[in-house]
C-alpha cells in the first residue's frame, strides 16, 4: 500500500495533549472511506482512496486546534477506541431477516454448509450482536447437521434472545476435528475459522463478544481453536463433553466455563490454576441462565497487559500484541510478555526464538513517549510514531478487527 510521505514520516513529532474525540459522523465517514480503499486494493489505483482516509484523519486531528498535518494525524491515530468504531463502519453489512435460520456454504469447502440464526430483534442499525459459535458434537454416530441442530437444540431464550448463533459442520472423520489442516480433506478447525470469517463479513457481529460453545465432542474442538486464536474470542463454554487433548497453554486471557465435563477437564482446570491463570471454571450443574450470566460477565480482553505464547507448528505463532516467526515443531519454545503502561515499559522472556514482534496502540502504551523494552534482561528504548499505513494493512489483512487495532509495530532481536 502506498501512503504519502506524510504517513511514512517517522519523525519524533508527538501529538500535543489535546482532548479530542471523534464525532459519530467522523466514524461513519472514515469507515466508508476505508471501505472504498479496501475494495480497490489489488484492482485499481487506490492513491485517491488512500488520500481520502488520510485527509479525514488529519481534519479530525486539527479540529482540536492542531495546525501541523503530521501532528494532527498522530493525534487522530491516538484515539484507539474511535478507530475501533470507524473500523466497524468500514464493514458492508446487509439487513438480513430477524429470527431466521439460514444455511450457507462454507467458503472454499464444498459440500460443507454452516447454519446461522439471527435473534428476533436483529437489525444492523441496532447491532452489533454477540455471537455464539457452536460445535454440536454427534447424533446417531454422525456429526450434527447444523440446521437440524438449530431447530432442535439450545432452544432456551437465554441463547435465542440477543445472540447470533453460528453452528459449524464437522467432518465425519472425527480424527480431523482438532487439527489445523488435513491432507486432502477439510479439518474441523478450518471449517470453523472459514465459517466465522464469512459470518463476520455478512452479519453485525460484536467482535468483543464472540464465544466458542462446544457440545459433547465439540468441546475439545472449541478449546483447540481457542488455543490457536485466543485473541479472536471472549470465552469458551463446554457442555457435556471433555476437554480431550487440549492443554490451554495460550488461554491466559481467555476464560472457559466447563459444564458437566470429565476428568480431562479437571486436569485442564488444575493446569490452568498452576500456570497462574485461574480462569477455567468447572460448574457441573450450570443451567442456561448460569451460562448466559457467565457470557455477559466475560467480554473479550482485547488489549491484555500480560500475554503468553507456546507456539505450534506452524500456528499459533501470535497472540494479541505478541508474534514470533512460524516454527516447525521445535520443542521448548515459549514467550511471555507484560506491559506496564504507567511506566511505559515492557518485560519479555523468550526461549527458543531469535526474534519477536510487538504491536502497539495507545491503550497499551503511550506512543507519544519512549518505550522501554526489556528482553531476557537486556533493555532498549524505542520511539514509535503511529502509522496509518500499518493500521490499514493490518485491518485489510484481518490481522486486526473492529475491536482490536494497532498503529505501530517493532521487531526485536532476542538476546542470546
Amino acid at each position: 500500500m502506498r501512503i504519502q510521505a506524510l504517513l511514512l514520516s517517522v519523525s519524533l513529532l508527538a501529538a500535543p495533549a489535546v482532548a479530542q474525540e471523534f464525532k459519530p459522523r467522523d466514524h461513519l465517514e472514515l469507515g466508508r472511506a476505508m471501505r472504498t480503499l479496501f475494495e480497490l486494493q489489488g484492482k485499481k489505483d487506490d492513491s485517491k482512496a488512500q488520500q481520502a482516509v488520510q485527509d479525514i484523519l488529519v481534519r479530525v486531528g486539527k479540529s482540536g486546534g492542531v495546525k501541523d498535518d503530521v501532528k494532527a494525524l498522530q493525534l487522530a491515530l491516538k484515539k484507539t477506541t474511535d478507530l475501533h468504531l470507524a473500523a466497524y463502519q468500514s464493514l458492508e453489512l446487509k439487513n438480513l431477516k430477524a429470527e431466521e435460520i439460514v444455511k450457507r456454504d462454507v467458503p472454499q469447502s464444498k459440500p460443507y454448509q454452516y447454519a446461522v440464526r439471527t435473534p428476533k430483534d436483529y437489525k444492523v442499525s441496532t447491532g452489533p450482536y454477540p455471537l455464539l459459535i457452536v460445535v454440536p458434537g454427534v447424533k446417531d454416530s454422525k456429526p450434527w447437521d447444523p440446521e437440524l441442530f438449530l431447530g432442535a437444540e439450545m432452544l432456551e431464550s437465554e441463547y435465542r434472545e440477543g445472540y447470533l448463533m453460528l453452528v459449524i459442520p464437522m467432518p465425519e472423520d472425527m480424527k480431523l476435528w482438532n487439527v489445523g489442516k488435513a491432507e486432502g480433506a477439510k479439518s474441523g478447525v478450518e471449517l470453523l475459522m472459514r465459517s466465522l470469517a464469512d459470518v463476520r463479513s455478512l452479519y453485525s457481529v460484536d467482535y468483543d463478544r464472540v464465544y466458542l460453545f462446544g457440545r459433547d465432542a465439540g468441546v475439545e474442538t472449541c478449546l483447540t481453536v481457542a488455543g490457536m486464536f485466543p485473541h479472536l474470542f471472549a470465552g469458551v463454554v463446554g457442555k457435556s463433553g471433555d476437554s480431550g487433548a487440549a492443554v490451554g497453554d495460550n488461554l491466559g486471557n481467555l476464560p472457559s466455563l466447563l459444564v458437566a465435563a470429565g476428568a480431562q477437564a479437571t486436569a485442564l482446570e488444575e493446569k490452568n490454576k498452576s500456570a497462574g491463570f485461574a480462569n477455567c471454571t468447572l460448574k457441573p450443574e450450570a443451567t442456561a441462565a448460569d451460562i448466559a450470566a457467565w457470557l455477559k460477565a466475560h467480554p473479550r480482553a482485547a488489549n491484555p497487559s500480560k500475554v503468553s505464547l507456546t507456539p505450534g507448528s506452524p500456528i499459533p505463532n501470535r497472540v494479541y500484541w505478541l508474534e514470533v516467526p512460524p516454527v516447525q515443531g521445535e520443542p521448548g519454545i515459549a514467550v511471555a510478555a507484560s506491559i506496564d503502561r504507567a511506566t511505559n515499559s515492557i518485560q519479555v522472556t523468550a526461549k527458543g526464538v531469535d526474534q519477536i514482534s510487538l504491536y502497539f496502540n495507545d491503550l497499551l502504551c503511550d506512543l507519544d513517549q519512549p518505550i522501554k523494552v526489556t528482553i531476557n534482561g537486556q533493555t532498549q528504548e524505542v520511539v514509535l510514531p503511529r502509522s496509518l499505513e500499518l493500521f490499514l494493512q493490518l485491518l485489510s489483512r484481518q490481522v486486526c478487527d473492529p475491536g482490536r487495532v494497532y498503529v505501530a509495530k517493532y521487531v526485536f532481536a532476542v538476546p542470546r
